[in-house]
């Protein structure tokens, strides 16, 4: 519910995007100093498509529509000048989470019972 300063304007709000398209280059180094990979953006494109805002209240559907419009539009050249710079930054702890911080786990069975081993390499 979206509640406001206008009278009865209290209604469920419905946001549609259509067409959301990232396209980027991105290239994988290596940091000698720490041993992360740290990626390299070399390209970034955000084209966020068609937005549909539905609202029963006319006068906040259009005052809404025209707020996320220019909210696109800002993003959109906020990626186009500075994403790379951003994304640069932002990625690399997310790669290092999701590639278990360089790490693998590895059980080996021991032929001796009760003698399992456990090591991160």
């Amino acid at each position: 519910m979206l509640n406001t300063w206008i009278p009865y304007a209290d209604s469920d709000v419905e946001l549609n995007i259509k067409n959301l398209d990232i396209k980027f280059t991105v290239d994988l180094d290596n940091n000698p100093k720490t041993g992360e990979i740290v990626p390299n953006f070399i390209t970034l494109k955000v084209d966020i498509g068609d937005s549909y805002l539905n609202h029963d209240n006319w006068f906040i559907a259009l005052l809404m529509h025209q707020i996320i419009f220019f909210f696109k539009v800002v993003f959109e050249n906020s990626v186009y000048f500075m994403g790379i710079l951003l994304f640069n930054e932002m990625f690399t702890p997310i790669l290092a989470e999701i590639l278990n911080y360089y790490e693998l786990p590895i059980h080996l069975k021991s032929p001796i019972p009760g003698q399992d081993t456990f090591a991160s390499f």
